[in-house]
């Protein structure tokens, strides 16, 4: 009895030290930390996701937030209210269990039809409180209900072609809008001006800190009156500004004083067609903490440009050139790769503001590049240029060369003068080689080895339907494929594509001889995520109500 009774208590014992040693592995396990995974591979797994997953998901962890706030899932948080789907949102939001689920923070407002306005009314009732951007493509059939929207910060009209003499609301019925953005190409000076005077009208309590316009000469002085009310909370300006053909000195003089108040400004965009006022505000822009800077001027480049570039070298992060080319006086300059040491944007677009130098210049000395654009940059984007690219900016997410024809195909495989190819970006997620005339074979696509590659645009080219084949193996993660002036692309290669490509939403074939509109039903049908789908020159795109 004593013996069995040992057994029983040794057994007894045991089992405690098993279940206290199983206790300590499960603490180990509890506290270990999840593993640091990469954004590329969260992306990737978000993509999956419907719109309630990624409204949890993105309360994980800063990390997680990051990822689910990546640009790829802006569409997934947005709703577009238009003629053709207002009653099917109608519907669902009276089912309880969906409409709990429904709660976007960006809306896109089209139009509905006149019979449709107490659904449109029931529909912003229910989930315009939550709205924060809002987008109107025409204001028929939201009299009254702009108050449905409390929470919302940022407007953008746009293409509304049609605009009443007077707005039919008042900015301070958005009592937290800090952005108001109207600069599409369908302003004209009416419209302009009657959403210029809205903003100085009596009692109006709102303070932006975003402003995009465009102004005509006509309604100067009431921009800066504007400019004047909210110089003290203003961070973010985009002007275009159409001058008359003759600006009274006057007028420039209130323009420098009035940017010399704007002190916050952290983002500025502007295109000036008036030199003296383009010259002007640049100047009045030095010492400023900018971050981002983008111009557009179809004159040579003022020598006061680079002063302001090194102002503000330690803060600016995006920085755009258009239409911009160097006088002989200051050609050779360095001061892009010399004073923006910071930059993780570069954007020098229909430009002679380089030369082949100053971009590998470029390369050698901005490694925190993470997009670089570089279209119809004439001598510059050669054979050298671009293997120093290769070398240093491994960190590159997006490369434009479109347009640029003194390179060849040599550049992209590496060669024993220039020994780095284009596969060490492997992390680009979006490459632009559209009008590069020189990749006009297979070799090419050869090249375009890249796991995580997303967009992918090219053309003007001799391709086989094997290189095609190649192409979908070598980057199987494409979203986003645009094709040119290629008149070997037949119905094989593009079954190929659909089926290796079953992630793609963006397809567009350009000018491609023997691709007719008869394959567009196949491709639907092959690629379920399809939205925008382009044969020749014209464009079908699919109906997207909202996301579940």
């Amino acid at each position: 009895m004593m013996h069995i009774k040992d057994v029983e208590m040794n057994t007894t014992t045991d089992s405690h030290e098993e279940m206290e040693q199983s206790n300590n592995e499960t603490t180990q396990c509890t506290e270990r930390p999840l593993p640091i995974l990469h954004n590329e591979i969260l992306i990737n797994i978000f993509s999956y996701l419907p719109y309630t997953d990624l409204t949890q998901a993105r309360l994980v962890c800063r990390l997680w937030l990051e990822a689910v706030a990546y640009t790829r899932f802006s569409n997934k948080f947005s709703l577009r209210i238009k003629e053709d789907n207002v009653l099917d949102i109608w519907r669902q939001l009276q089912n309880g269990n969906f409409a709990s689920g429904m709660v976007y923070k960006h809306m896109v407002y089209v139009g509905i039809d006149a019979e449709q306005r107490d659904e449109l009314t029931f529909i912003l009732q229910r989930i315009g409180g939550q709205v924060r951007s809002l987008k109107l493509r025409t204001l028929y059939g939201l009299d009254c209900l702009y108050e449905c929207f409390p929470k919302l910060e940022r407007l953008t009209l746009e293409g509304l072609y049609v605009f009443p003499t007077h707005l039919p609301f008042e900015l301070n019925a958005f009592g937290r809008l800090k952005s108001l953005h109207f600069v599409d190409d369908s302003v004209r000076q009416s419209s302009s001006e009657a959403l210029l005077a809205s903003c100085l009208r009596a009692k109006t309590t709102v303070k932006l800190e975003e402003l995009s316009i465009r102004v005509y000469a006509e309604d100067a002085e009431l921009f800066l009156a504007v400019l004047q009310d909210h110089a003290d909370t203003l961070k973010s300006l985009h002007v275009v500004y159409f001058e008359s053909t003759n600006e009274p000195n006057l007028l420039v003089q209130k323009w420098m004083t009035t940017f010399c108040r704007l002190k916050k400004l952290e983002k500025v965009k502007i295109y000036a067609c008036n030199t003296q006022i383009f010259e002007g505000t640049l100047k009045c822009l030095e010492g400023l903490p900018l971050r981002y800077l983008e111009v557009d001027c179809l004159r040579p480049v003022n020598p006061d440009i680079f002063k302001l570039l090194e102002s503000c070298a330690k803060t600016l992060e995006h920085l755009a050139f258009f239409n911009f080319y160097l006088p002989k006086s200051i050609a050779g300059t360095h001061i892009i790769s010399e004073c923006c040491q910071n930059l993780k944007k570069l954007i020098l677009s229909y430009t002679r503001l380089l030369e082949e130098d100053e971009l590998c210049s470029i390369a050698s000395n901005l490694v925190n590049l993470e997009v670089l654009v570089l279209r119809y940059c004439k001598n510059a984007v050669t054979n050298r240029s671009l293997a120093a690219i290769f070398k240093n900016l491994t960190r590159l997410r997006e490369l434009d060369l479109s347009g640029n024809n003194d390179f060849d195909v040599r550049a992209l495989t590496g060669s024993a003068e220039h020994p780095y190819p284009i596969r060490r970006l492997q992390r680009l997620e979006k490459l632009n080689l559209k009008s590069c005339q020189q990749l006009s074979s297979d070799e090419f696509l050869t090249t375009l080895k890249f796991p995580f590659l997303r967009s992918l645009s090219f053309g003007r080219g001799i391709y086989t339907d094997n290189g095609i084949q190649i192409l979908v193996r070598q980057c199987p993660l494409l979203e986003e494929l645009i094709i040119t002036f290629c008149p070997t692309l037949g119905r094989s290669a593009l079954f190929c594509i659909a089926k290796a490509l079953p992630r793609l939403r963006v397809l567009h074939l350009l000018h491609c001889a023997q691709v007719d509109k008869s394959v567009r039903l196949i491709l639907y049908n092959e690629c379920p995520l399809l939205a925008d789908l382009e044969i020749s020159e014209k464009r079908t795109k699919t109906k997207t109500y909202f996301h579940e």
